[in-house]
């Protein structure tokens, strides 16, 4: 809203369900779309729509500086198993590290699963999140599953703009590094 001075009142926004969303798009029906790149862009291409007519605008690229996806423990449970959330994170860096470093590997899970899914889309999705969301210039840096506490509460502002808080939540209220595995465990594996 305010972080690239849209004037929101010539945008006219259309909540509609994830099934219709593409087609939308293809069809001129809207022209533009909210989604993670990885899955829109792959789903227009896979309609047919040619990449070069497919314009992506990655919104941390403008601006936004929100997280995304996290792994999310009741303070019970963690009270209770911290061991548990230990090694699940421990697996959960492992599983990434495996698919960073083999994602035609990782893929062949998937085609186990899902007898619709094609290898090619499958492959180039998965690539365009490992490039988009995985390597990026901070997990580059400092491994991931980290955070960056000044993103943190600039993320949180941001989303102050639209939605009011009754206790803004700050990094250390919300977030422990302690649980996740050594550093050199959440490294890039080299040559990515």
């Amino acid at each position: 809203k305010t972080v690239n001075k849209l004037d929101d009142s010539k945008i006219r926004l259309e909540n509609v369900g994830f099934l219709v969303r593409e087609p939308m798009l293809a069809s001129g029906e809207v022209d533009a779309i909210f989604g993670f790149a990885h899955s829109t862009f792959i789903t227009l291409k896979a309609r047919g729509v040619p990449a070069e007519d497919i314009v992506v605008m990655l919104m941390a690229d403008y601006g936004v500086e929100l997280y995304g996806n996290g792994v999310i423990v009741s303070p019970k449970f963690l009270s209770e198993k911290p061991e548990v959330v230990k090694a699940f994170l421990r697996a959960l860096t492992r599983s990434i590290r495996e698919v960073v470093a083999d994602p035609a590997g990782a893929i062949e899970s998937v085609m186990r699963r899902n007898d619709v899914a094609r290898r090619d889309v499958e492959i180039e999705r998965l690539r365009m999140a490992v490039d988009n969301y995985v390597i990026t210039p901070w997990t580059k840096a400092n491994g991931f599953g980290g955070i960056d506490p000044n993103r943190w509460e600039r993320a949180a502002d941001q989303i102050g703009l639209t939605f009011g808080y009754k206790n803004k939540t700050r990094a250390t209220d919300a977030f422990a590094d302690v649980y996740l595995p050594d550093a050199a465990e959440r490294t890039i594996p080299p040559g990515n």
